[in-house]
C-alpha cells in the first residue's frame, strides 16, 4: 500500500495516459472530475497546521485519506482577544467563466477562501455581460467550452476592455502549444487544473496591482 501526499496521487490516479484533445476533455473530465476539490482540502488543512495524504491499492480498489490536525491547546490564564488578520486578498473581484458547473462552484469556494469575492459566469456570452456589469479585478476563464470559447471570450475581452483586468486561462489543456495559443489570444497566464491554492492567492493578491499598472 503506497502513500502519496494529495498532489502526486492526483496526478498518478487522473492523469489520461495519452494527451487528450479538446473532443475528448469534456468526456475525460466528466468521469475524473477536476481535482480542485483535493486542492481545497490540502490548502485548508495546512492552513490550520495539519496534513493530508492519501494511498490506495490501486486502480478499482478504493482510496484511503488520512487527515492529521494539532490538537488545541487551551490556555490556562485568560488572555486578551485579538481581532483576526483581515485576508491579504480581502477585496479582490474575481469572475469565473467555465460551463462546468461543479467546477466553477468548486473555484468559487477556493476564491471565498481566500478573502476574495467571485462571481460566476457559464458561457462566454453571459462572462462578457458580467464584466460589463462588475468590472472584476481578475477573469478566470476556462478554454473548453462550447460555443463561444475561452480563446475568443478572451479576444473579446480585449478588444473591449483593452488590458485594464488580469485574464488567467484555467484549463485541462496543458502543453506547450495550448499554453502558447492561450497566449497569442490575450491571455496573462495559463493555468492546469487542478488550480494550485497558493498560486491562486499570489494572482488574487497581485491583480489589482497588475491592474493599476495597466490602466
Amino acid at each position: 500500500m503506497k502513500r502519496r501526499s494529495i498532489q502526486s496521487f492526483h496526478r498518478h490516479t487522473h492523469a489520461p495516459s495519452k494527451a487528450i484533445g479538446p473532443r475528448d476533455a469534456t468526456a475525460y473530465r466528466s468521469q475524473t472530475g477536476l481535482g480542485i476539490g483535493l486542492a481545497i482540502a490540502r490548502h485548508l488543512i495546512e492552513m490550520h497546521g495539519g496534513s493530508i495524504d492519501a494511498h490506495s491499492d490501486g486502480p478499482n480498489r478504493g482510496s484511503t485519506f488520512t487527515l492529521r490536525v494539532p490538537v488545541a491547546q487551551v490556555a490556562a490564564t485568560i488572555h486578551t482577544v485579538t481581532p483576526p488578520a483581515v485576508a491579504s486578498c480581502a477585496g479582490r473581484r474575481v469572475l469565473v467563466i467555465d460551463d462546468n458547473p461543479a467546477g466553477a462552484r468548486a473555484m468559487k469556494r477556493l476564491v471565498t477562501a481566500l478573502g476574495g469575492e467571485c462571481r460566476v459566469a457559464h458561457n462566454g456570452q453571459a462572462g462578457l455581460a458580467d464584466i460589463r456589469e462588475s468590472r472584476p479585478d481578475i477573469v478566470i476563464l476556462d478554454i473548453g467550452m462550447p460555443g463561444l470559447d475561452g480563446y475568443e471570450t478572451c479576444r473579446r475581452i480585449r478588444q473591449e476592455f483593452g488590458s485594464s483586468l488580469m485574464v488567467v486561462a484555467l484549463t485541462g489543456w496543458g502543453q506547450e502549444r495550448d499554453k502558447d495559443k492561450a497566449m497569442q489570444a490575450g491571455f496573462d497566464l495559463h493555468l492546469t487544473k487542478p488550480a494550485d491554492p497558493t498560486l491562486l492567492e499570489e494572482l488574487l493578491t497581485t491583480a489589482s496591482i497588475e491592474r493599476a499598472a495597466r490602466v
